[in-house]
């Protein structure tokens, strides 16, 4: 019975490891310039968590340079509707409310992103 739980416990304590270093990869090749493995890997991490505020923050962050790389709106209009979805979904959680007030900045509504 202690041998099965011990397995389970490990078990458990391996899939939390190799999901927040999938979190920690996406951030660094993000960093590191590799917009397009970090958008993949943001990708999926929303698709299996759709309500995680910051998975949803990064994945935008990670539209938001697409779109400086790509000189187009298309990108920043991806982060928006992403922010605006995950708001709805996260309950007003304070990282999306930043993120929000981004996005308004970025469309030059500075009185808007005051008010967040």
């Amino acid at each position: 019975m202690m041998k099965r739980f011990f397995l389970s416990m490990m078990s458990l304590a391996v899939a939390f490891g190799v999901f927040a270093q999938t979190q920690q990869e996406g951030f660094k090749d993000l960093v590191d310039g590799r917009v397009d493995k970090a958008q993949t890997i943001f990708e999926g991490l929303v698709a299996k968590e759709p309500a995680n505020a910051e998975y949803n923050y990064w994945l935008g962050q990670v539209y938001l340079v697409q779109a400086q790389l790509h000189r187009t709106d298309t990108w920043r209009d991806k982060a928006k509707e992403l922010y605006s979805k995950a708001m709805a979904a996260t309950a007003q959680n304070p990282l999306l409310v930043v993120a929000q007030a981004q996005i308004e900045l970025l469309e030059g509504k500075a009185t808007e992103a005051k008010a967040h």
